[in-house]
């Protein structure tokens, strides 16, 4: 089974889109911050997407995250919400 990571800080936004993908018959891991993303990443070899948000606390966002997945394992996908660049916080 295809497993997709979602790192995203907004709870409700992790939710739904956990929810949906889980509908849709995909496994769904969630973080909050890249360094949580991290660990799943390495215990979680199957993940096969990344959907990230730009803005995420801490010192990595998901810019610098997707780079270093991609870094790594330059197999893997990786979706960015770009909306988080317009979106007031």
């Amino acid at each position: 089974m295809t497993a997709i990571l979602i790192v995203e800080d907004d709870v409700l936004a992790n939710e739904h889109l956990e929810f949906i993908l889980q509908r849709a018959g995909y496994e769904v891991l969630s973080a909050t911050s890249a360094d949580e993303a991290a660990e799943l990443l390495d215990d979680h070899e199957d993940v096969q997407l990344l959907v990230t948000d730009i803005h995420l606390p801490g010192t990595v966002d998901g810019l610098k995250l997707a780079a270093a997945v991609k870094a790594r394992r330059p197999e893997m996908e990786v979706a960015q919400n770009w909306e988080a660049l317009t979106a007031p916080r």
